[in-house]
């Protein structure tokens, strides 16, 4: 069993590595959370704001980590609110999981079952009942899964209400960049920054998304298996009514926002570390929002990306790195603002309390 740490040093600002010191700053753990930019610069404050439980790529536990981090998500939200002062624009939202043919209706009714099973309010509906709710459907909608739980944010405010709260909680903030990791012998001293300074602590958290395997090459014996992954997205303003459902389709989601905005994607793109939008994203993007909803009429208000992590079989990773002693990875694929609740809280219980969820088992490193 791990031993509660003294103080820990967080790498990563985005919304994995934000709540995971704000969990522990809660427990009554010394946090330092180091970020080269600001809160949520990167993917995280470019994402959806979807915490929206699926089962498309790695199934039955896909659904329960999913289900779990909702329920967190809704259990933290007020705090997070209260301590922070911001609105994040939150609302609950019900998901289409779309079909067009059979093909796609027979994995989305399958994925119905999964998300029942894990406790969610899912269930499949046909075309017609689907038109009902969204009028905009293609008359191709063969049907689709209705996911009744899930809730939708804008990402950017959550992110900065985090930092905001995760700082009145005790978390020191620093704005700087991590450059390697102090050690004696096998044990982690503290954290290396740019300028020369140190930061000392007796445990770091690499939440650093798509670089953390980059760096865990030059500071770590086992590279985590990540590798970096360009999202393209659109802000779309419609010129009717908000979308009465939000819907997923062959690998965009497309949901109405509260400051009335629709969000559209994303478009994955192996580019490495090169994120940048481009006209064929803009042009993939719209083809699918157009061909499922073509009665949506829309103009396109800015078009954005960011690097995300991929990480093998999209399996979130939470995981001691040995031989090192005092150094965990949290990482996400490209889902880590819907998983980041569940994550930290899975963080805070193993640091603090020594508990290993059951979920662990599935996320640590070879």
């Amino acid at each position: 069993m791990p031993r509660k740490p003294g103080s820990v040093v967080v790498v990563g600002g985005g919304v994995v590595g934000c709540f995971i010191a704000y969990r522990l700053a809660v427990e009554g753990v010394a946090v330092t959370l180091v970020e080269r930019d600001t809160p949520g610069a990167g993917a995280s404050g470019t994402a959806a704001g979807n915490v929206q439980p699926t089962a498309d790529s790695y199934g039955e536990f896909e659904a329960a980590i999913g289900a779990e981090s909702l329920r967190l998500f809704r259990h933290f939200l007020p705090d997070i609110k209260a301590a922070s002062g911001i609105d994040m624009q939150d609302q609950e939202v019900q998901y289409l999981y779309a079909a067009m043919n059979e093909d796609e209706a027979r994995q989305v009714r399958n994925q119905a079952e999964t998300l029942h099973k894990a406790g969610l309010k899912a269930h499949w509906i046909e075309g017609a009942d689907a038109r009902k709710i969204e009028p905009r459907l293609s008359s191709d909608v063969l049907g689709g899964t209705l996911l009744r739980d899930c809730v939708q944010m804008d990402a950017q405010r959550f992110v900065s209400a985090l930092a905001d709260s995760a700082k009145a909680s005790g978390v020191q903030m620093l704005q700087a960049e991590v450059i390697g990791l102090q050690r004696d012998s096998n044990r982690v001293t503290g954290a290396l920054l740019r300028d020369g300074s140190e930061v000392s602590c007796d445990t770091v958290v690499l939440a650093m998304g798509a670089w953390v395997g980059t760096v865990g090459s030059e500071w770590l014996r086992t590279p985590p298996p990540t590798q970096p992954y360009s999202l393209q997205k659109l802000h779309l303003s419609p010129k009717g009514s908000a979308l009465k459902c939000a819907v997923n389709w062959r690998g965009i989601n497309i949901v109405s926002r509260v400051d009335g905005l629709i969000h559209a994607g994303s478009k994955h793109d192996p580019t490495g570390f090169e994120a940048n939008p481009t006209q064929e994203g803009r042009a993939w993007i719209l083809d699918r929002v157009n061909t499922i909803l073509p009665g949506l009429d829309v103009e396109v208000v800015d078009a954005q990306a960011a690097c995300a992590a991929l990480t093998p079989g999209k399996t979130p990773i939470l995981s001691p790195v040995e031989p090192l002693d005092g150094v965990y990875v949290a990482s996400t694929a490209t889902d880590g603002f819907h998983l980041s609740a569940v994550i930290a809280n899975m963080a805070a219980e193993l640091l603090v309390r020594g508990k290993n969820h059951h979920f662990l088992a599935r996320m640590r490193l070879a």
